[in-house]
């Protein structure tokens, strides 16, 4: 049996650093909260190969003396601690770090060096963090007053954690997603991001979260946020304070969620539930809000000591904290519905969409109140454009076996003759089809009465013919003579490269343009439309995070397959005709007969039905005939 015994320090700090450090965005993390607990007004980063190679932190902040540097770099040794503080049992800890963990766990699994210099010393020192094949030194240094840590080589002391990281650009991606938290949180300091002296993110230090809060979003999306603000009646109670969007703002996942508590960025499931409360009624479910919410709790009502890395909370009286949120946010939302806000700013654009089968329709998923008019006016269009093409345009029916090897959000193997819609077999003299409610045909045969989503049979059939299209690569790219800019997100703007490379196939040009834009040089000729042009950013941006989630799980870049399928069944929504609009007895029969050619008409893109039988039997029992 073997003896328990005491670990090696060297091996204690690299379990430590696998619960601490996972990436180079969390090195970045734990040095950016050192120099704010610091008192610093302004953070410089720079960092090579995505914070790889190198990730550089300065400060103007205190500095620490040089007798001290040693002592930073040895496991649970902190300043941030008092006598008070250790008698109430962290309980009241009000600053981002107090752990005495970050240095000494991140010298376990990098080359580590601190240049740092105090307020009224006549000059800087330098200290070296021992390793592997090197020993700790002091020496005096030059460097103007703060700290400076510099982090080299990441793992290059445990290559088994090192082959885990992604590409630069991911990694990167992940440091400006990590930086724009932290200043969200500290409005009143300058941070500045580098890669190689090429400016990567630049907040120069605001008033308020609002002006921080543009500098990320833009001027126009934050100013399109509604305002949360709750005042505690008396000293001593929680406050809540921030912006939300308006129900018309979504997203399919929670990243547009954020919850500071005394300035710290946090998870935490009672204010996820909090806000999903707050918006019930006023979201299709399935989607998630966007929110900025930022709670001031007296320290000793909140514990931060949950997780090493500090993003979980626990709060003393969860129940009324759940309250103060959800109270506030409805509030908000219900003067928002006053005319509060604005609503013609798109805060957070959906992912690609991913066919869910849960899904209740094609139109309940579009983002807000459309402009009725201008919508009508262009689907009319484009429903004319479809019914007056001939027949042979469509596409022929092809065995099930020859579809695509992505199956998700497909209907199930079915045979290609299993659905018809055939209207030439009917007598002259039969039943017609006709419309009801401006959003269903009504069509009658032998059996009983087959009712039809004509948005979902529209749907399908557009999207095979463009699929097909996209499959056999005869989609023509669209040169523009003048390149179209797009404005990023400054976390998905590294990641353009890849974006490129992922969507030329699906005959998109375009490249990095700034610090934070793109360029589109050239788009897909299906996109030929004012619909579909406008729908060219949502789907680059999706692309982006798209690819920033999946490398981040290890799933390299999508098949271009799924990303042919999904690009499809987008375009073929935004085209069809829609719930609503009034179809002539000539556009239905074409329509029908259209649907006759389709591989599988019984099912749109996303898996749903087009289509109902009631069988006589079933009209008979409900009227309780034998």
């Amino acid at each position: 049996m073997a003896s328990i015994r005491v670990l090696p320090p060297e091996v204690v700090n690299r379990i430590a650093a696998g619960e601490v450090v996972e990436r180079p965005a969390s090195v970045l993390k734990e040095l950016v909260e050192n120099s704010i607990d610091a008192e610093a007004t302004q953070i410089l980063i720079e960092v090579e190969d995505g914070g790889i190679r190198l990730l550089r932190v300065r400060d103007n902040g205190r500095g620490v003396l040089p007798e001290e540097m040693s002592l930073a770099f040895q496991s649970h040794a902190t300043s941030k601690l008092s006598d008070e503080d250790l008698e109430r049992s962290l309980m009241g800890v009000a600053t981002l770090g107090f752990r005495g963990e970050a240095l000494a766990s991140i010298a376990a699994v990098a080359t580590v060096e601190m240049v740092s210099r105090t307020r009224g010393a006549p000059h800087a020192y330098r200290y070296r963090a021992a390793g592997a094949s090197r020993p700790e030194s002091l020496e005096p240094s030059a460097g103007e007053p703060g700290t400076t840590v510099e982090v080299r080589d990441l793992f290059h002391s445990v290559p088994a954690r090192r082959k885990f990281l992604r590409t630069a650009a991911t990694e990167l991606s992940h440091i400006v997603q990590q930086l724009s938290r932290t200043a969200l949180g500290f409005p009143g300091i300058h941070f500045r991001l580098t890669q190689r002296r090429k400016p990567i993110l630049e907040l120069p230090a605001v008033d308020d979260v609002r002006e921080r809060l543009a500098q990320l979003l833009g001027k126009e999306a934050a100013g399109g946020l509604l305002e949360v603000q709750r005042v505690p009646p008396q000293p001593g109670l929680s406050a809540i304070g921030g912006f939300v969007g308006s129900p018309k703002f979504h997203r399919k996942d929670a990243q547009g969620q954020h919850f500071f508590v005394n300035g710290r960025w946090v998870r935490d499931r009672v204010l996820s539930h909090a806000l999903r409360a707050a918006y019930k009624g006023y979201l299709i479910p399935g989607y998630q809000p966007v929110a900025y919410l930022y709670l001031d709790v007296p320290p000793g009502d909140v514990d931060v000591n949950v997780h090493p890395t500090k993003t979980e909370v626990r709060f003393r009286d969860s129940s009324e904290v759940h309250r103060l949120v959800e109270r506030t946010v409805a509030e908000a939302l219900g003067e928002g519905a006053d005319g509060g806000g604005s609503g013609s700013v798109q805060l957070a654009l959906p992912p690609l969409e991913a066919a869910p089968a849960d899904r209740t329709s094609s139109r309940d998923a579009e983002q807000g109140p459309p402009d009725l008019d201008d919508t009508r006016q262009r689907v009319d269009s484009a429903a004319r454009q479809f019914f007056s093409s001939p027949r042979a345009t469509a596409p022929e029916r092809v065995p099930r076996a020859a579809a695509s090897p992505s199956s998700r959000g497909r209907a199930a193997d079915v045979p290609a003759h299993a659905v018809e819609f055939d209207l030439g077999a009917l007598p002259v003299d039969a039943p017609r089809p006709i419309q009801v409610l401006d959003s269903y045909l009504l069509l009658e045969n032998d059996e009983g009465i087959t009712l039809i989503d004509q948005h979902a049979l529209h749907e399908k059939i557009l999207f095979e013919e463009i699929h097909l299209r996209l499959q056999e690569g005869r989609v023509e790219t669209q040169r523009l003579l003048l390149p179209e800019v797009i404005d990023l997100p400054p976390d998905l703007a590294p990641l353009v490269e890849a974006a490129a490379e992922a969507l030329r196939p699906l005959g998109f040009e375009l490249e990095p343009f700034g610090p934070r834009s793109a360029a589109v040089h050239g788009f897909p000729g299906l996109f030929d439309r004012g619909p579909g042009r406008a729908s060219m950013t949502p789907l680059i941006l999706a692309a982006l995070e798209d690819i920033r989630s999946e490398a981040s799980a290890g799933g390299g870049a999508s098949p271009v397959e799924d990303r042919v399928y999904r690009l499809a069944a987008t375009l073929a929504c935004k085209r069809a005709v829609k719930a609503g609009m009034a179809l002539s007895a000539a556009e239905i029969e074409h329509l029908l007969r259209r649907a006759d050619l389709a591989r599988d008409p019984r099912h749109c893109p996303h898996g749903r039905p087009t289509s109902v039988v009631y069988t006589r039997r079933d009209i008979e029992r409900q009227f309780d005939r034998k």
